[in-house]
């Protein structure tokens, strides 16, 4: 379901407000300290979400439970440092350290979490979909692949080069599907923008201070 389809303006938005305004009013008699609209409202993020890919709700739940944990973390943290304010400096600092490491294991997650399921898998399984429902041939289906570079640097190992775990799944489910592998311009620490000519099969590759590269 998209924004700008005729059954989330005229159906699901619609319906949406309607239970929103039904909850404002029987939250009077809802148990204090819960929200009603909060818990209407997270359902139909679910049902909206979920619209055409139900499979994967348990991946969507199962990264908010992550990131709410993490936040209740950083929480607590937070009250530590107002209570160790007048403490010694090693006290502070330890803390906050902790809070910078559950900044960035929250980051790798996400965008772990981002590459895995929503470029690597999902995008090119639904990409050729489309493809093919259209009346493509997925033995006349070619590919050029581009990016997968290492933006950030995590100590303790490969956890951080999210780009190449990027770049493997590619080359596995292109294995999988059958579909044939061109040309690729993949690796390295420099982010690229492609723009690619779906008439010729001609790509660009452009990156900030470095010569455009055809492939």
């Amino acid at each position: 379901m998209l924004f700008n389809s005729y059954g989330f303006v005229f159906l699901f938005f619609p319906l949406v407000l309607a239970g929103l305004a039904f909850c404002r009013k029987a939250e009077k008699g809802f148990r204090r300290g819960e929200s009603l609209e909060k818990i209407y409202l997270f359902a139909v993020s679910l049902i909206f979400y979920g619209w055409r890919r139900p499979e994967y709700l348990p991946v969507l739940i199962g990264s908010m439970a992550v990131n709410y944990g993490l936040c209740r973390q950083m929480e607590d943290w937070d009250a530590l440092l107002s209570k160790t304010a007048a403490a010694s400096g090693t006290g502070r600092e330890k803390a906050g350290r902790r809070k910078k490491g559950i900044v960035t294991w929250g980051i790798v997650f996400n965008l772990g979490l981002l590459g895995i399921f929503k470029y690597a898998d999902t995008g090119i399984r639904e990409t050729v979909r489309q493809m093919t429902s259209q009346g493509a041939l997925k033995s006349r289906i070619t590919v050029k692949i581009a990016g997968g570079a290492k933006m950030f640097e995590v100590k303790g190992g490969g956890l951080g080069n999210i780009g190449q775990r990027n770049i493997e799944s590619v080359h596995t489910i292109l294995r999988q599907e059958g579909i044939r592998l061109l040309a690729e311009n993949v690796g390295g620490t420099v982010a690229r923008t492609l723009l690619f000519d779906v008439a010729s099969g001609q790509g660009c590759i452009k990156s900030y201070g470095r010569q455009d590269i055809l492939f």
